[in-house]
């Protein structure tokens, strides 16, 4: 029987290989900007007093209650206005709400005065015996009046605007309350201060 040589079956096996092609290359320039511009400044021009009130010492009857306030547009305050016929009280000096001028900032956009320490105590102002308006301090230990103020006046803590030429001004308005029974001790003068800062708002 003849035999039959063994064959060496051999085959090729084909691998299908993808090939990716890229993308087409999508391009965009992005604007890279810088600018430099002056830091905000704020200059007080003007500080808010409410002048010499002069008013008698002891009780003063109908007028033991007696606040008075500045008026808006830097108007001085006097009796008249604010408390007709009132013979108990007198506006001796010169006063007036305080004026600031903001500077450095961008035309149309607009900033907030805010004095933090008085926000966070209602915007009230604990007064100092001091030498101002003329007279000595005063001695005493109990100071006779509340003070209370109110920025931007008079638009009563509104934001301010930047104008063409950046710059903003804005007032601060005052009230005083004067308790009754004053006594000897209690004339004189009396200071504070207050630092105002600025915090970016949207325009009304």
């Amino acid at each position: 029987m003849a035999r039959v040589a063994p064959r060496l079956l051999a085959g090729a096996v084909g691998l299908g290989l993808a090939q990716v092609s890229l993308a087409d290359t999508a391009s965009q320039d992005l604007t890279v900007e810088a600018g430099l511009a002056a830091a905000l400044t704020i200059d007080c021009f003007r500080p808010l007093s409410m002048g010499r009130i002069a008013l008698p010492a002891g009780p003063r009857g109908d007028f033991a209650s007696l606040t008075l306030s500045t008026l808006p547009d830097f108007q001085e305050i006097s009796v008249d206005t604010l408390d007709p016929g009132n013979a108990a009280v007198t506006i001796l000096g010169g006063s007036s709400n305080g004026g600031c001028t903001i500077s450095g900032g961008v035309p149309g956009t607009c900033v907030q005065p805010v004095a933090q320490d008085l926000k966070d105590n209602n915007y009230a102002v604990v007064l100092e015996p001091a030498a101002v308006l003329g007279l000595p301090a005063s001695e005493t230990s109990d100071t006779p009046f509340s003070f209370f103020t109110v920025f931007a006046v008079p638009t009563f803590r509104e934001p301010v605007e930047f104008d063409a030429t950046g710059e903003a001004t804005f007032g601060i308005g005052a009230g005083i309350t004067i308790r009754d029974n004053l006594t000897a001790t209690d004339f004189g003068g009396f200071a504070a201060a207050i630092t105002i800062t600025m915090e970016e708002v949207a325009c009304p």
